[in-house]
């Protein structure tokens, strides 16, 4: 009888940290998706991509994010040419 205790103590503390682990995984991917709609958003306000890039650099953030920010930070800095100068 105890061990059937036991077990069912274990099982309900694992369903826990199930379910912690499930929306602690969503507030990272949110974070995440955060961080590399910032990082894109600051690239072409930059001119460093264009629109036509973004999907591009996003899936590179995505599988290499130092390696991309690098290469981001490396990229020359271009006004749009249909911007006004401020």
């Amino acid at each position: 009888m105890e061990a059937v205790r036991e077990v069912a103590r274990l099982s309900s503390k694992l369903q826990g940290a199930e379910t912690e682990n499930a929306a602690l995984k969503e507030k990272l991917n949110a974070l995440e998706a955060e961080q590399t709609k910032t990082i894109l958003d600051s690239a072409a306000e930059s001119g460093k991509i264009t629109p036509e890039q973004r999907p591009h650099y996003e899936a590179l953030l995505k599988s290499s994010p130092e390696q991309t920010k690098s290469l981001l930070a490396s990229l020359p800095e271009s006004k749009p040419k249909n911007k006004l100068p401020e």
